[in-house]
C-alpha cells in the first residue's frame, strides 16, 4: 500500500514526528521570508500582532 492510500491520521502523524527536519533548507528560507514580508506589512500599517484577545467570562 503506498503512503497516499494509509489513513489520513497515519499520514498525520507520520508529519508530526518529522518536526522541521523534512522540510528543505529552500523551502524553510522560502516560509521565512514570507513571515517577514507580512511582519514588514503589519508594522507599516499599523496591524503588529498582539496576540489572542482575551477570552471574554461567560455569564
Amino acid at each position: 500500500m503506498s503512503e497516499e492510500k494509509k489513513q489520513p491520521q497515519e499520514n498525520d502523524r507520520k508529519g508530526q514526528e518529522q518536526g522541521f527536519e523534512g522540510i528543505p533548507r529552500e523551502r524553510m528560507l522560502e516560509l521565512v521570508r514570507h513571515v517577514a514580508e507580512i511582519q514588514r506589512y503589519q508594522k507599516a500599517h499599523g496591524l503588529e500582532d498582539k496576540g489572542d484577545p482575551p477570552e471574554e467570562k461567560k455569564r
